[in-house]
C-alpha cells in the first residue's frame, strides 16, 4: 500500500476575504448553460505522485495536475511538470528546504496561488484565480466548464484515504477521523452526481455529501494556456473575457489572443428589435456582466489579484 501525505494548511482569514469570488463574473442565468457532465480528465499516466508520498507538498502536486489539464485540453498537448519542478515550486511557495525535514510543513492555498500567479510552476504562471462557493454545485460546474479546473482544499479523513486505497467512492462515514488538510485537483463534476479529481498519483471520486461535509476552499485557476485561437475550449471569447476581468479587478484582462481576430464587416443600422436570446454559452455568461459587477461592488468592495 502506497504511503500518502497531506500538507494543506489553513489560509489566512484576511487573504480569504480579499479573494475575488467567481460569482462576481457570472451572470444570473449561467446555471442553465452548463452541461450536466463537465469533464477535463488528464490521462492517469500524466498525474504522478509528485513526491506527495514523502513530502507534504499536496498544494504543489495539485497545481502540477491543474497545469497538465490546461495544456492537454487548452493547447492539445499535455505538459507534465517533473518531480524536480514540483519540489522547486513547493520550496518557493512554502519555504521548504530540500534535505531539511523540519521545513516540510506544507502550505496554505492562498499563498501558493499567489506564488503560482507571480512565479509559476515549471515556467507556467496563472493569469488569475477566483474563489468558488463550496456550497454552490452549479457554480462549481460553471467554474470547471469555463476554466478547466478546480483547485480545492478540504479536511482529509481516514475514510477518504481508505476509499482511495480501495478504489471506491469517498462518502460521509460515521465517526470518521480527520487526518489533516489536503489539496487536490478536480477534473470532472456531474450534476447531482459525484466529483472526480486527482491526487497521490491516481484518481478519486467523492459524493456531493462528502464534498459538502469536508471541502471548504475551492478555487478556479485561470491560465493563458486555456486559450487557443482566441477562445477557450468551450468558446469563451478572449475580448469578452478580458473586458469582464477589467471591470471586476481594475487590472488588464489575463488572456492574449492566439490567432487572427476577425475584422467586423460594417452593416446597415437595423430597425430596433427585441434583444435575442444569446446563442452561445459565452454570450449567456457575459451578457449581464456590467450589472452583475455593479451590484457586487456596491454591496462589498474587494481587492483584485
Amino acid at each position: 500500500m502506497a504511503k500518502h501525505k497531506l500538507g494543506r494548511l489553513p489560509s489566512a482569514p484576511r487573504d480569504l476575504v480579499r479573494s475575488i469570488p467567481l460569482k462576481s463574473v457570472l451572470t444570473s442565468g449561467y446555471t442553465g448553460t452548463v452541461p450536466d457532465v463537465v469533464a477535463y480528465v488528464p490521462a492517469a499516466a500524466n498525474l504522478p505522485m509528485d513526491s506527495n508520498d514523502s513530502l507534504g507538498d499536496c498544494t504543489a502536486a495539485a497545481a502540477a495536475h491543474v497545469e497538465t489539464a490546461f495544456s492537454q485540453f487548452g493547447q492539445g498537448a499535455p505538459i507534465v511538470p517533473s518531480n524536480a519542478d514540483v519540489i522547486s515550486f513547493y520550496s518557493g511557495s512554502t519555504g521548504y528546504v530540500p534535505g531539511n525535514p523540519s521545513t516540510d510543513q506544507g502550505g496554505d492555498m492562498q499563498t501558493v496561488l499567489k506564488y503560482w500567479n507571480q512565479t509559476g510552476i515549471a515556467g507556467h504562471k496563472l493569469a488569475a484565480y477566483f474563489a468558488v462557493d463550496p456550497k454552490d454545485f452549479e457554480e462549481m460546474r460553471a467554474a470547471l466548464y469555463l476554466f478547466g479546473n478546480l483547485y480545492i482544499g478540504f479536511s482529509c479523513t481516514q475514510g477518504f484515504e481508505n476509499a482511495f486505497n480501495k478504489g471506491t467512492v469517498f462518502d460521509v462515514v460515521r465517526r470518521d477521523r480527520v487526518l489533516g488538510g489536503h489539496a487536490v485537483a478536480v477534473h470532472q463534476i456531474t450534476k447531482n452526481g459525484n466529483i472526480k479529481g486527482s491526487t497521490w498519483g491516481g484518481y478519486f471520486e467523492m459524493t456531493p455529501a462528502a464534498w459538502t461535509a469536508y471541502v471548504d476552499e475551492p478555487y478556479a485557476a485561470v491560465s493563458q494556456e486555456w486559450v487557443k485561437n482566441n477562445a477557450t475550449p468551450e468558446g469563451l471569447d478572449v475580448n469578452a473575457a478580458n473586458a469582464a476581468f477589467l471591470q471586476v479587478t481594475g487590472k488588464p484582462g489575463p488572456f492574449v489572443g492566439t490567432g487572427p481576430v476577425p475584422v467586423p464587416v460594417p452593416t446597415p443600422v437595423p430597425t430596433p428589435v427585441p434583444t435575442p436570446v444569446p446563442s452561445t454559452t459565452a454570450d449567456a455568461l457575459l451578457l449581464s456582466i456590467q450589472s452583475q459587477i455593479a451590484a457586487y461592488e456596491a454591496a462589498k468592495p474587494h481587492v483584485g489579484h
